[in-house]
């Protein structure tokens, strides 16, 4: 049923083009099911590719120790942890030497913001140029109106989320902080 919906979804074009969130999602997806199901040093290998994918996968660290953390009842198996506590930053750090030696900027996946047309908002001001831009229906409103609709439906289901596993909701909320201090919800 995940699989249809996430079929369906009117951007999962982004996955059959030359993008990197094709493979951000197979990497996500297998990382939280090797965490169901236990294997934490596949799921910490599988989360150090997914922050060399991209820069935000790095919200599924904290994740997976809280994931880890609270399936864990004697705490005794401390290589499980280790592994989650070192290697999911691992990817990330790989990305940005490789990046400090080909560009000689190893934050350039951060400081290439503002060519890509993004600059940092604070979430209010966000919400507000986006309510006024669909309203008055300025350029973009029904974009902005999908991307509202978005961003106010996973607010509604988070609590639900919490309630039944607060690893994925920290995840959740790892992936929704970013955007929404940019100013523009695009890749949320």
């Amino acid at each position: 049923r995940a699989l249809s919906l996430l079929l369906i979804f009117p951007a999962s074009f982004f996955l059959v083009a030359a993008y990197s969130e094709s493979t951000f999602v197979l990497l996500l997806a297998l990382a939280l099911l090797a965490a169901e199901r236990r294997q934490w040093l596949t799921a910490a290998m599988l989360a150090a590719l997914l922050s060399a994918t991209r820069p935000v996968g790095i919200a599924l660290w904290p994740a997976l120790l809280v994931i880890w953390w609270l399936n864990n009842d004697n705490y005794k198996n401390w290589r499980d942890g280790a592994a989650l506590m070192l290697l999911p930053p691992l990817g990330l750090v790989a990305f940005s030497l490789y990046l400090w030696h080909a560009t000689g900027d190893p934050l350039a996946w951060l400081h290439g913001q503002p060519a890509a047309a993004r600059g940092y908002m604070f979430p209010l001001m966000l919400l507000a140029s986006y309510t006024k831009n669909i309203i008055t229906q300025g350029e973009l409103w029904g974009t902005h109106l999908g991307e509202m609709a978005a961003l106010l439906f996973a607010a509604l289901l988070f609590p639900r989320l919490w309630r039944q596993n607060r690893g994925q909701a920290l995840l959740v909320l790892g992936l929704i902080v970013p955007p929404i201090f940019t100013n523009t919800l695009t890749s949320f």
